[in-house]
């Protein structure tokens, strides 16, 4: 289900993973029927998260409060219910050995899917956490066989959901696997065209670019020679604002993106790298040992996974966005504050998650029949 790109990210690169090794695969959109409830339910989590963070942290709060028996009457259950016999057909006519979920209203759908008898059982199902911390409405998919978690401190809230040990998987958390190798920092400056002896801090906000323009502004107050790299993704309306920013103020040290696909590359080049506290570019980060300073008033899955982040001493947190001229002065003159925050990573990171996904769900296959 799209609802921001991390879960979209998840997909990809599983599905990359299983064609690169000899084996067919494809991606399904739950809300594929319907392109008008498709773009109302990524644009609604959007605008939420965008203008209205405390009303969806909320929701999101009395979704984990809720009664775990309403787990086949609820809103997650209500939404997805017109579109189960689409996923079915879809199922029928690919006949896989294998489905994996990368969002818990993909696997509501499978779960109840299983519970009524339609998939039959030499289909093994997974699904994905993804989030250091477990959403509402989870107990949708208890039916599921396996679920992957990044962390096995959430198991006790999936057990309270209904989940069985022997259904949890703590493999780490899956993200694209050029994320996993080690970047040349001066080769990545090299292609970006940077200097190899400038401190450079990178700023992303996932696929949507919101809240850059501002941190940008603060950026601009720091009085130290570095370098700032912007990622604005599909925000064409951020990036140009961003731009006519810093022509206005000629700020010959922005360097300012839209969307990319040698994200990586950016990340290598970088010093440290400010972010939304999603999991999927947090986990990134974390993969290439690239200190993290996470966002202020982040909703409240991202800032649980802050606070989970700087608690490990993977991260630095921002309270208000003018913490930001503080923390970068100190990098920038502490170096030894970036050693401890990657030592830390290298402690905590599972940078080979992708392939341990790939290797158990193959492993319940015969190699040779698995399509």
């Amino acid at each position: 289900m799209t609802c921001g790109e991390g879960h979209n990210n998840i997909a990809k690169s599983l599905e990359e993973k299983f064609r690169a090794l000899g084996h067919s695969a494809e991606t399904v959109q739950i809300f594929r029927s319907n392109e008008r409830k498709l773009k109302a339910a990524n644009d609604a989590y959007l605008f939420a998260v965008k203008y209205f963070p405390n009303i969806y942290n909320a929701a999101w709060n009395m979704g984990r409060k809720k009664k775990i028996k309403g787990r086949y009457n609820n809103l997650v259950q209500r939404d997805v219910k017109p579109y189960t016999e689409d996923m079915l057909a879809a199922i029928e006519e690919y006949r896989p050995d294998a489905i994996v979920c990368t969002h818990f209203y993909a696997s509501t759908i499978i779960s109840n899917l299983i519970k009524d008898g339609k998939i039959s059982g030499n289909i093994k199902t997974y699904s994905i956490l993804t989030d250091y911390c477990v959403h509402p409405y989870w107990e949708s998919s208890v039916h599921i066989d396996y679920v992957f978690t990044p962390t096995p401190g959430v198991a006790p809230e999936l057990y309270r959901r209904g989940f069985t040990p022997e259904q949890l998987l703590c493999l780490g958390f899956p993200v694209n696997e050029k994320f996993s190798k080690p970047v040349d920092k001066t080769a990545a400056r090299k292609t970006l065209d940077i200097p190899k002896d400038k401190f450079v801090a990178t700023a992303i906000a996932g696929g949507n670019g919101i809240g850059l323009l501002p941190l940008v502004r603060q950026m601009s107050k720091i009085e130290r020679d570095f370098i700032l790299i912007v990622v604005c993704g599909r925000n064409a309306e951020m990036k140009e604002a961003i731009e006519k920013y810093v022509y206005r103020r000629k700020r010959k040290n922005v360097i300012c993106f839209g969307f990319v696909n040698n994200v990586d590359i950016i990340m290598g080049a970088s010093d440290v790298l400010i972010s939304r506290g999603g999991a999927c570019s947090c986990t990134e980060a974390m993969n290439l040992n690239l200190p993290l300073i996470i966002r202020e008033k982040m909703i409240i899955n991202e800032d649980i996974n802050k606070k989970n982040l700087i608690e490990l001493g993977c991260a630095i947190g921002l309270s208000k966005i003018s913490d930001i001229i503080p923390v970068i002065n100190n990098l920038t003159d502490n170096p030894s504050e970036l050693e401890r925050i990657k030592e830390n990573m290298r402690a905590n990171a599972m940078p080979d998650a992708i392939s341990a996904i790939y290797e158990n769900i193959i492993s319940r296959y015969d190699k040779e029949k698995i399509k």
